[in-house]
């Protein structure tokens, strides 16, 4: 597996459930915004993911919002608080698991396909079956 991530400056993703094959993107009208698995006829928002120190920590925005935990949700603030992540690559998968730096949770799909507004969640990261916690970053190209 190609690391697509740098270890320093900016780069845009478009951000992908492994579990769903769909993109992630942002929903909601007020702030903060909730990270969602999107429909699938919606083509996904670029994340812009930026090195910050090292040992696979980045910060996440999406439209210029820094993309953050809250309780045991993902959402993105426009309130200018960047929060640190640690993208780890999962070789065997072709994809990353997105950790909290703060703790051992991470980046989730939910499991219930049909559910209309599937936000991501914070859950423990689970090394064993993490077939919902992995997610493709893919290169925005203009």
């Amino acid at each position: 597996m190609h690391h697509l991530l740098t270890a320093n400056g900016s780069s845009e993703f478009y951000i992908t459930s492994e579990a769903h094959r769909r993109y992630l993107g942002d929903a909601g009208c007020f702030d903060p915004h909730l990270i969602v698995v999107l429909d699938p006829s919606v083509q996904g928002p670029k994340f812009t993911v930026t090195a910050v120190g090292g040992d696979n920590t980045y910060t996440i925005e999406l439209k210029g919002h820094f993309v953050r935990g809250r309780d045991d949700r993902v959402y993105s603030f426009n309130d200018g608080l960047a929060e640190e992540w640690v993208i780890i690559p999962r070789e065997a998968d072709g994809a990353y698991t997105i950790r909290r730096k703060a703790d051992n949770t991470a980046w989730t799909a939910p499991s219930r396909p049909n559910e209309l507004l599937q936000q991501i969640l914070l859950e423990r990261l689970d090394t064993a079956t993490v077939s919902h916690q992995l997610f493709r970053f893919d290169p925005a190209r203009e």
